[in-house]
């Protein structure tokens, strides 16, 4: 016979299986880190809206103030919304941030991290997600309510 050279099927289905094997195992870790850094993204542009809105709490722009609210537009669209307790106050009661945009998949505390926001403990479901915290998809904003002292009293996601 003469010297052949090359593999044999044998061997080409050990390392066909090898392959398989590793693929298996490195799918499930892939997509756990992938929803971890969705979630940090989630928690990072909360706190985003947060600075924002804590922003214009203490430093709000009363020469666009209108009626009892005051809306506040970049490049034509709507980023905030402030509303005040009454038309002749100003004292804010709440405060919207709009177009903050949640990536989780799921539907749950954010791998952890929403705990580390300062306004966690004030944080509400909207009413139409059952219970649930996280909400995959673009928000259409994100509610901060005031008490008297500026304390944040309630934060919705909605």
């Amino acid at each position: 016979m003469k010297d052949r050279k090359g593999f044999t099927l044998a061997e080409l289905l050990i390392v066909v299986a090898i392959i398989g094997v590793l693929a298996a195992i490195s799918i499930p870790i892939f997509s756990t880190q992938l929803e971890k850094a969705r979630d940090a993204t989630s928690v990072a542009n909360l706190r985003s809206a947060y600075a924002e809105a804590q922003a214009e709490y203490l430093n709000p722009d009363l020469s666009m103030r209108s009626g009892k609210g005051l809306v506040i537009r970049s490049n034509g669209e709507i980023t905030m919304s402030v509303n005040f307790e009454s038309a002749t106050s100003s004292t804010i009661s709440s405060i919207a941030v709009y177009s903050v945009d949640i990536e989780s998949k799921k539907r749950n505390n954010w791998s952890g991290l929403g705990e580390n926001l300062p306004f966690y403990s004030t944080l509400q479901p909207d009413p139409g997600s059952h219970g649930d915290i996280g909400k995959a998809g673009k928000l259409k904003y994100v509610v901060f309510t005031y008490d008297k002292d500026g304390n944040i009293t309630e934060t919705r996601l909605i």
